[in-house]
């Protein structure tokens, strides 16, 4: 699996991010948030690769009005985004923070209590997305 570092990220910028990567492979993956990572779950097709990834989070990143801030560095097999404010993403979560083993969705922020339930939410997303 191929995971993205966001631990200087807000829980929101975090979701965001999840949700865009989501969006860019088109169903054939999933993007799990999971402590201060995204983690890629490949379902079908060629394999995502470090690059690709990168690419996804960079495209994220200068969609946002203060991107020159923000940072994407790639470390062996991971990539690594850099906030400008990585102290706000501690404020958060101290305020935030999920119970072990709940999944928020990062398409709607629905909170599910297991890993099972959080991939079927995930896929009628791609299935209502398909329909549209």
């Amino acid at each position: 699996m191929i995971e993205v570092d966001c631990s200087e990220l807000t829980q929101e910028e975090q979701l965001a991010l999840a949700a865009s990567i989501l969006d860019e492979l088109l169903g054939k993956s999933l993007a799990l948030v999971k402590g201060n990572s995204i983690v890629i779950d490949w379902m079908s097709g060629p394999k995502l690769d470090v690059a690709q990834l990168m690419h996804f989070v960079e495209k994220f990143v200068s969609r946002r009005k203060d991107a020159k801030y923000y940072g994407v560095a790639r470390q062996e097999d991971k990539v690594v985004v850099h906030s400008p404010d990585p102290t706000a993403a501690n404020r958060t979560r101290t305020n935030y923070r999920l119970p072990p083993g709940a999944y928020q969705c990062p398409a709607c922020g629905l909170i599910l209590p297991d890993e099972g339930r959080y991939q079927l939410h995930l896929r009628t997303h791609d299935l209502i997305r398909g329909l549209w």
